[in-house]
């Protein structure tokens, strides 16, 4: 399991916008609704992968993401809104909790619901189905990306087993140094920096914490 994490982990850091600071939010905030709502650890992951990709901010995207989950999967809440909307909004629930669909398969679906209402209709839809402004902001950042949330899934169990193994080979580094180094060749790139030039830390790190507390959660 801790193997299967530290894959998942450093296959994100490599793959996707996401820092290590990421983790710790992640598993305090978003983990366990994931879970509870029978979605994988690859699940959880590719959505924070692609919502990286538009939210820059661990904290923000993962409590709007946690409260985001709790309201647009409660049957009795996607009723209300439905009444009030006047739009059936009762398969997006069921997609997923009864037939096994992915979030991006219900978030695929709820973009078509409302692609098409005006601006302010489809606001009060996002607020409500977000549970208030800090849901609808994980919501509006979800809608753009659900199929990168659903081809960073696949890619996750297809490409991301045995990756923090691979890295260690090829770079020579130890396995809490692996994050690390994904982190500085993403940094590298950003500014410009020799390879040759990039800390590795392996070290006990940031990342070795938050790690920790993703497992336990």
């Amino acid at each position: 399991l801790v193997a299967r994490f530290a894959d998942l982990q450093s296959y994100a850091l490599s793959e996707s916008p996401m820092e290590a600071k990421w983790f710790k939010d992640i598993a305090n905030y978003a983990a366990p609704t994931f879970a509870a709502l029978g979605f994988s650890p690859e699940d959880t992951m590719g959505t924070f992968m692609a919502m990286s990709q538009t939210m820059p901010t661990a904290g923000i995207a993962a409590r709007s993401s946690r409260m985001l989950l709790y309201n647009m999967f409660d049957p009795e809440k996607l009723q209300a809104i439905s009444q009030e909307s006047g739009i059936d909004f009762s398969e997006i629930s069921s997609e997923v909790l009864q037939k096994g669909g992915s979030l991006a398969d219900a978030l695929g679906m709820l973009a078509k619901k409302i692609e098409s209402l005006p601006v302010a209709e489809r606001l009060s839809i996002e607020r409500q189905l977000g549970g208030g402004v800090r849901g609808a902001t994980g919501l509006q950042a979800m809608l753009p990306v659900a199929e990168n949330i659903k081809q960073f899934t696949t890619d996750l169990a297809e490409k991301s087993v045995g990756y923090t193994a691979k890295i260690t080979r090829e770079e020579g580094i130890t396995p809490l140094g692996v994050a690390r180094a994904a982190e500085s060749r993403k940094e590298i790139m950003q500014y410009e920096i020799g390879e040759k030039y990039a800390e590795v830390r392996s070290a006990r790190t940031d990342l070795e914490t938050s790690w920790m507390s993703f497992l336990k959660a």
